[in-house]
C-alpha cells in the first residue's frame, strides 16, 4: 500500500502563514520571486530551513503542521467535521474551549477544510475578521 501525499498549504495561505509569523523549518517552498508563486520546490537530504527568512522564498508547510503551529503559538485550534456528505470547520480557542468561528460552508474533502479553517484562523489572528 502506498502512503497518501501529505497535503500542502496553498500559495495564498503560505503568504498569510508568513505574514502571521510562520517559522517552522520545512523541505517545501515557493519560489516567487514574480509574485505569482508558479514554481514550488523542496530541498534535498537532510536540510530543512525556514525559507520565510528570505525575500523571494515562501516556506510550503503541510497543513497538519500549520495547524499545529496555529495551536501551539496562538492557541487556536481548527477542527474539520464531516456533515451528510461533505467538510466544514470550526476554529477553537483553546484557552476558553469556545468557538472562535464555526462556517458552514460545505467542502468537497477534508484537505479543503482543513485549508478553509486555516485561513480562516489566520484571519482571525491578524484581526481581519471578528471571534463569533
Amino acid at each position: 500500500m502506498t502512503q497518501p501525499e501529505e497535503h500542502r498549504v496553498s500559495l495564498e495561505t503560505a503568504r498569510q502563514l508568513r505574514a502571521a509569523g510562520f517559522d517552522v523549518p520545512t523541505r517545501h517552498y515557493f519560489h516567487d520571486a514574480r509574485g505569482d508563486g508558479r514554481r514550488f520546490d523542496s530541498l534535498e537530504g537532510e536540510l530543512d530551513c525556514d525559507r520565510n527568512r528570505f525575500a523571494h522564498y515562501v516556506s510550503r508547510p503541510t497543513a497538519q503542521l500549520a495547524a499545529r503551529w496555529l495551536r501551539e503559538r496562538h492557541g487556536l485550534h481548527v477542527e474539520p467535521d464531516f456533515l451528510g456528505e461533505k467538510w466544514f470547520y470550526s476554529v477553537w480557542h483553546l484557552a476558553s474551549s469556545r468557538a472562535a468561528k464555526v462556517d458552514y460552508s460545505l467542502h468537497a474533502s477534508y484537505e479543503e477544510a482543513l485549508e478553509a479553517g486555516l485561513v480562516a484562523a489566520l484571519r482571525l489572528i491578524s484581526g481581519m475578521d471578528k471571534p463569533e
